[in-house]
């Protein structure tokens, strides 16, 4: 990617280093790097001129829009004739049954080419203005473009049309005026800009919270559940640090996200995604709080005492099951944020099959972190051997404690 967008800025710079003439060709590559597009630009309109390097594609395409969903797209394929076509159609779903032919729209030097190889390019012009659902190109504003690319079309669409390969996210092409031509009337346009369709703040708060709520907090859990058997009570020690560094990306992210959403002038708490995220925010700020007041542990039974069971109630036994029921809470709803995050970035250019993969992700994910301690319990329950192991894992020597380990959590602190 950072290639690609060098190539694009090289080549505005050399642009701009010719003499003006009354056109001036400009590239972008867009997001992905399977296609490219060259604009020729004056006053009134636009030529776009699309390549792709994917040889297994039968048909290409380019859409105006942040997704290809609600997008304006142009589609350029081959029938059974190799005689070759370009419509445009407006598509209200990803299915064939939203995508709708647009009739009449203004589009000249019309060309549809496939190499020796088979890689198709196409090339049109169109007016700047847009009327009904056509869009309108303004200069100097971000043009979100996204693109897609299939094995069959044809004049009756089905599932078969399915695209094989489409952008992740869209790219945002904007295209300025650089110089005024020799006569004055007329302009010289290059791509003075490209930038990614997810806004770069956006991203950076979706893998701090990822990072934080699904990497370090569950290390943190893990480490007073299964560790309890290191020396010199480590397990605590990387605990506290799991969840400190956990705390510190996640205040790292709401910050980078609300600053953003300050300097675009947009609303706070317009969604659930924003609630969410502030409910789990506020209770994992809630256990540090709650540690810090954490009570002492009752003092041992005299010798010759037995010592009170586990069912004994006292401040300490509160605070522990307190501390787990604010966790178990906080990591619920955490999932619940992460999820609806991941709508959240696609309506802001995201495509929907990155969002669909991530969604699978993150259940996978989810699963194995609640699959481990559900496992280890089962193995303790049905495997009696390892309760001594067990025993050592949660540093007690007390046999008939170990044996209830595997239904009751062990205390979070020694």
């Amino acid at each position: 990617m950072m290639f690609e967008r060098c190539f694009a800025f090289a080549m505005a710079a050399i642009v701009l280093a010719m003499p003006s003439p009354a056109e001036t060709a400009s590239v972008a590559p867009l997001e992905g790097g399977k296609v490219t597009v060259a604009f020729d630009v004056n006053a009134t309109s636009v030529h776009f001129a699309v390549t792709t390097t994917e040889e297994r594609a039968k048909w290409v395409s380019i859409a105006i829009g942040k997704q290809m969903p609600n997008s304006h797209a142009y589609l350029a394929w081959f029938d059974d004739a190799e005689m070759g076509h370009l419509d445009s159609y407006w598509m209200t779903s990803y299915s064939s049954s939203g995508v709708k032919k647009v009739e009449g729209e203004e589009l000249t030097e019309v060309v549809v080419e496939k190499d020796s190889s088979g890689l198709i390019s196409f090339s049109f012009r169109r007016p700047l203005q847009g009327k009904d659902q056509i869009p309108t190109i303004v200069l100097g504003e971000s043009l979100p473009l996204v693109w897609a690319l299939g094995e069959r079309w044809g004049a009756e669409l089905n599932s078969g049309n399915q695209h094989f390969r489409s952008a992740s996210k869209n790219s945002g092409v904007t295209l300025g005026i650089t110089a005024a031509g020799s006569n004055d009337t007329e302009d010289t346009v290059a791509v003075v800009k490209i930038t990614g369709g997810v806004e770069a703040a956006y991203e950076a708060h979706g893998w701090l919270m990822f990072v934080s709520w699904g990497i370090l907090v569950p290390a943190g859990v893990f480490a007073s559940r299964f560790l309890k058997h290191l020396k010199d009570g480590l397990w605590l020690k990387l605990h506290k640090a799991f969840m400190a560094a956990a705390l510190l990306l996640m205040s790292i992210g709401l910050i980078v996200v609300v600053k953003h959403t300050e300097d675009k002038n947009r609303g706070h708490f317009e969604n659930k995604h924003t609630w969410y995220g502030m409910l789990a925010m506020c209770l994992a700020f809630i256990q540090p709080i709650n540690a810090f007041l954490r009570p002492k542990k009752p003092e041992p039974a005299p010798e010759g005492e037995e010592a009170p069971g586990k069912l004994v109630v006292t401040p300490r036994r509160v605070w522990e099951v307190g501390h787990r029921l604010v966790a178990m809470a906080s990591g619920m709803v955490a999932v619940v944020a992460l999820s609806s995050g991941l709508h959240q970035i696609r309506e802001k250019g995201m495509s929907m099959d990155t969002e669909d993969d991530l969604r699978i992700a993150l259940g996978v994910w989810v699963a194995l972190l609640v699959a481990l301690p559900v496992a280890r319990a089962v193995q303790l329950a049905c495997m009696p051997s390892q309760k001594a192991d067990a025993s050592l894992e949660d540093g007690s020597s007390n046999g008939k404690v170990m044996e209830m380990a595997a239904l009751h959590p062990t205390p979070l602190n020694p």
